[in-house]
């Protein structure tokens, strides 16, 4: 073979090995077509379900005004249907029936703590003398008093300037 006819061989190989066959091809073109349409087919589907969506809601909307723009039917001799019966709110107002004592005579109570402890809604000292050690301790330690409570006898104080 000659060296020319050689040459163009080897070059009408390299083209061929270079393209794909043509099965590859249509492999391609048709998997390329596949995904094409199932995208349109998809934003088809979902245009269409938004339309129908507006569809409807326009459809509930007239329904709606038309049974509110509606005329009422006139019969004669028909009762009238009873109007429903109108429960008036109970308003529970908190009246300040508690009694409030100078928390100031229970020793070691001074001006600022009777303030907190009114704040905290002690303001007898029927609220104090009902404390047990429990709820001494817990307000104690809420306002940070160092066991001042029980050693001073709060509770104590209290049920003593109740009795009088």
């Amino acid at each position: 073979m000659s060296e020319p006819q050689q040459g163009r061989d080897e070059a009408e190989a390299r083209d061929t090995a270079a393209e794909p066959n043509f099965a590859q091809a249509s492999a391609k073109f048709i998997a390329d077509q596949a995904a094409v349409m199932t995208m349109m087919t998809a934003v088809g589907v979902n245009m269409a379900t938004q339309m129908a969506g507006l569809f409807m809601g326009a459809m509930a909307d007239a329904l709606d005004k038309q049974r509110t723009e509606a005329a009422p039917v006139k019969t004669e001799g028909a009762k009238k249907p009873e109007e429903p019966k109108v429960v008036p709110l109970k308003v529970v107002r908190k009246t300040e029936t508690a009694k409030t004592d100078d928390l100031k005579r229970i020793s070691g109570i001074g001006p600022k703590l009777e303030k907190v402890l009114r704040d905290m809604g002690v303001n007898s000292f029927a609220d104090i003398a009902k404390w047990n050690d429990a709820k001494a301790m817990r307000i104690d330690k809420e306002l940070d008093l160092d066991n001042r409570i029980i050693r001073d006898g709060w509770v104590r104080q209290a049920k003593a300037l109740l009795e009088g």
